[in-house]
């Protein structure tokens, strides 16, 4: 997950809080005062869930808190971007460093999105997709904080919780989003994906937008969207490699003589041979 993150403003350190005959008040601007590793702030100051102090007159919620969908908590963070916890203004999201809150944005599940930005709606995150898709990204559901833990099921049309999400280093985190839903799409043109970026590509018959491949007719592969778009990956005989062939729906898709094959009489799309 390649993120840009903003400079963050200095952690001021060391400060001795004394308690005496009166109250502690320094001349202090809100948010550029970290609270202490306890969650507390001088008089006069509460402390937000980005970890820093404000005054309550100085606090503008960029939008109000969003529903949760579990009861999980923040698990010692800031807060839950499964469960949705935590957060005193908008939703909690993984910004590829840390943490955040921030407001929902409009973007759905597979919805094309700006890696780094805020496009996707509570509960999502805007994933970058490789360099084979360029610099797009599309909107993931959080599924599980824990590895092998889920935590919120994800939609019956997804393949299930087992996407890692790695941070701006590409270091791997603990977070988890569940794999995108099948798309409906044309394997065979190889069109109807939401960006010029991807590609459609046909499992069976079930449809899907990937990051375009670049092998061709004939070459060795190690999935579908290895492939150029338009093709498919197939095993064509016991103890044969996987290779790229064109991928069809009626005979008319291929070059005479060929014809399109199908595994079954009832399947929707095959390959030419």
């Amino acid at each position: 997950m390649r993120r840009f993150s903003p400079a963050r403003l200095p952690f001021i350190a060391a400060l001795t809080w004394v308690v005496s005959a009166g109250c502690y008040n320094p001349d202090i601007t809100s948010g550029r005062l970290h609270c202490t590793t306890d969650m507390k702030c001088p008089d006069g100051f509460t402390c937000q869930p980005d970890g820093t102090c404000w005054r309550p007159a100085d606090l503008m919620c960029p939008a109000p808190p969003v529903t949760s969908f579990c009861d999980e908590g923040a698990n010692g963070n800031l807060c839950n971007p499964v469960c949705q916890t935590g957060c005193n203004c908008g939703r909690c999201t993984f910004d590829g460093t840390m943490l955040t809150c921030t407001s929902p944005g409009t973007k759905q599940i597979g919805d094309v999105c700006t890696p780094g930005g805020s496009e996707c709606d509570t509960g999502l995150l805007c994933l970058g997709e490789g360099t084979a898709c360029g610099s797009i990204g599309r909107c993931y559901q959080f599924c599980a904080w824990t590895p092998g833990t889920t935590m919120r099921a994800c939609p019956t049309s997804s393949g299930g919780c087992h996407t890692g999400v790695n941070d701006n280093s590409n270091t791997p985190t603990d977070y988890t989003v569940c794999d995108l839903p099948p798309a409906t799409c044309d394997p065979v043109k190889g069109t109807g994906c939401a960006s010029a970026s991807l590609a459609c590509y046909a499992n069976g018959d079930t449809t899907f937008c990937e990051c375009k491949g670049s092998k061709q007719l004939g070459q060795l592969c190690g999935s579908t969207s290895d492939c150029q778009p338009g093709y498919s990956c197939i095993i064509l005989g016991a103890g044969a490699q996987a290779m790229c062939v064109k991928a069809c729906a009626k005979a008319t898709d291929c070059t005479s003589p060929q014809t399109c094959n199908k595994i079954t009489a009832a399947a929707i799309y095959g390959y030419c041979g």
